[in-house]
């Protein structure tokens, strides 16, 4: 059996799970803001700011659109050979960077998008096992109440257990651990006890 006895103490209890249930009760509805997840945020920009990003993307799409058409333009290439090569040799860069400048945001979008779909269904199943608390089935009911008889003083309830049946304790360090279990292998070979 692995013990951690650093985790045997419970937070209250059921005096804890109690408040909370009627604290929702007062308000009349159900509660699950202690455990709720809260969605991603696409942005934490102002509207305005997004609207003025889209507006400069829209402009290096249409700069690079414009710039294209002009470097093949045979008057322009005639008249400005070396401008046009160097405009030229930086095209490719300035179409990744307008693709990338509104590609990146869309990915960021549609994960946000399947994020949030998985984070409003784990919402959705919390609030139907605070309903179930709220309204009991027979069977829930008789197990909480069942919990309820068993637990010791004090909110919480101890699991007996001797010292030859732990494989693990947080007692203990890990060092004792390996040498306990050292010194056991060796009188189970040797036939000590």
């Amino acid at each position: 059996m692995y013990r951690f006895e650093s985790m045997e103490a419970t937070g209250g209890g059921f005096d804890r799970v109690n408040a909370v249930l009627a604290e929702a009760r007062k308000y009349g509805g159900f509660s699950t803001a202690m455990a709720e997840e809260e969605p991603y945020v696409f942005s934490l920009a102002t509207q305005a700011q997004r609207a003025m990003a889209a507006g400069l993307g829209a402009l290096n799409f249409v700069g690079v659109v414009v710039l294209g058409r002009l470097c093949v333009d045979p008057q322009i290439v005639a008249q400005k050979a070396q401008l046009v090569q160097a405009v030229s040799a930086l095209l490719p860069g300035l179409s990744a960077y307008a693709v990338a400048f509104f590609a990146i945001p869309a990915l960021r979008w549609a994960w946000c998008q399947r994020k949030n779909a998985g984070i409003e269904e784990r919402n959705a199943a919390r609030m139907d096992a605070s309903k179930s608390l709220m309204r009991p089935g027979k069977l829930l009911a008789a197990k909480l109440e069942a919990a309820k008889r068993t637990r010791g003083r004090g909110g919480r309830r101890r699991v007996a257990s001797g010292g030859d049946d732990n494989v693990f304790s947080s007692a203990k360090s890990a060092s004792d651990f390996e040498a306990d279990d050292f010194e056991r292998r060796l009188r189970e070979r040797t036939g000590e006890k």
